[in-house]
């Protein structure tokens, strides 16, 4: 999970389904947030924490053991290897598009994913001139930590996502591996108040919403594909690869879309046979 949710297009929450634990992992987490603050809550919550280590406790050593692995492997392949990476996620990405499309409705494609999408491509736009390497507000990392984690308990969405679609993706990459306390510790209280207020509402709103929510999300997600078109420039400027080009290069990054866009259907795939059975 702590690996899926460092690339944007696979969800860790995906890989808890898949894996038979996201259940499980949403009752946890949700047993460890009081309702209301009462001496009776209190210990309620206290026993739930109590309850909910065992299994906690070692998801999160794993998660975050995937998390610093993948952290320091993609800020180091960034640096020498960023249009592969960029095509990578292109075809995770696009997986994910095709099956979160196949699990909403035409009508809510046609209302709420298009929602999503006018927003995705309102962020590209204003992110157009900008380089993402730019420091960005502690606000605007608040805000990404929030949606990073409440992104995280959804299955098929990815936390990695939502920092993209803020445009401070690369941002934090950079923040971890090079430990700049300041925008980690305002991404921190951001997943922090996620925790504090998601869970609880989670299951009522993928109860009563849940084809709308996903047909945001699609939108999202297809909008934000311009975020990691390979071929751009560092102001967010895309254009189409030309004969001029490294040839090889072009290869190796059509190969690794084409790729990572199998692999997450096959994923996604295995996840909807899941579902089924």
């Amino acid at each position: 999970m702590g690996i899926a949710e460092i690339l944007p297009g696979i969800s860790g929450g995906t890989v808890a389904y898949i894996t038979g634990i996201y259940v499980r992992l949403v009752d946890s987490i949700a047993s460890c947030v009081p309702q209301k603050l009462s001496r009776t809550e209190v210990l309620d919550v206290w026993l739930g924490i109590r309850g909910a280590l065992p299994f906690l406790l070692p998801l999160g050593i794993g998660m975050l053991l995937g998390v610093a692995l993948m952290i320091f492997l993609i800020n180091r392949l960034l640096d020498d290897y960023a249009v592969e990476v960029l095509a990578l996620i292109f075809g995770l990405m696009a997986g994910a598009v095709v099956q979160m499309a196949r699990d909403s409705s035409v009508r809510y494609l046609l209302t709420y994913g298009v929602v999503g999408l006018l927003f995705a491509l309102g962020i590209f736009w204003l992110n157009i001139g900008h380089s993402e390497q730019s420091a960005p507000s502690y606000w605007l990392i608040f805000v990404g930590g929030f949606f990073a984690f409440t992104a995280w308990i959804l299955p098929g969405v990815s936390g990695s996502l939502m920092l993209l679609i803020l445009g401070i993706w690369v941002v934090m990459i950079n923040a971890f591996a090079e430990f700049q306390i300041d925008l980690i510790s305002s991404f921190i209280l951001g997943m922090i108040v996620s925790i504090l207020l998601v869970p609880k509402y989670l299951k009522r709103w993928l109860k009563s919403h849940r084809h709308q929510i996903v047909a945001v999300f699609c939108g999202l997600l297809l909008g934000s594909l311009l975020q990691v078109w390979p071929w751009q420039q560092e102001s967010n400027q895309i254009f189409l690869p030309n004969y001029d080009s490294d040839v090889w290069q072009n290869i190796r990054v059509i190969t690794l879309m084409a790729g990572s866009f199998l692999v997450m259907m096959t994923v996604l795939f295995y996840e909807r046979q899941r579902k089924i059975t």
